[in-house]
């Protein structure tokens, strides 16, 4: 597939709901606790489809990390979901988008009610960042001048 038409499927994907529905096939696919080579292999491309379609898809993406971040503060449950929280590792942010995260993060971090919530997404902050140093490398030269 040329780029270009991959460019045209990526924009016919998203509009309204089916967004969210890729994003649960794809996570789907990360979650996959075999460590054969294929499951490993799927992984690695489902993170990069994810990354990908953070890059147009933000708003969309960020939109489900943070209504997630909301009910996860407001959760009583004793081992609480957290793939969508763990979206945070697989998508394109700029520094203008990492703030946005931080700041959302910020909000919403003392709420969480297990400790085990507040690693996961640490971690999953932890490889954001490292996502973000390896993608803009030159804005990360800037933020140390």
């Amino acid at each position: 597939m040329s780029k270009h038409s991959f460019v045209n499927f990526v924009k016919l994907v998203f509009h309204s709901y089916e967004l969210v529905f890729i994003m649960s096939f794809e996570i789907q696919f990360i979650e996959i606790s075999s460590e054969t080579p294929m499951a490993t292999q799927l992984k690695i491309l489902a993170s990069k489809v994810l990354f990908a379609l953070s890059l147009n898809n933000f708003n969309a993406v960020f939109s489900r990390i943070s209504s997630r971040l909301q009910e996860l503060s407001n959760s009583s449950d004793e081992s609480p979901d957290c793939v969508d929280i763990e979206l945070i590792q697989h998508i394109n942010v700029d520094l203008t988008r990492l703030i946005k995260l931080f700041t959302e993060v910020n909000h919403k971090f003392r709420a969480l009610n297990k400790k085990g919530t507040q690693q996961i997404l640490l971690l999953s902050l932890e490889k954001c960042i490292w996502n973000w140093m390896d993608t803009y490398p030159a804005e990360v030269c800037i933020l140390t001048l």
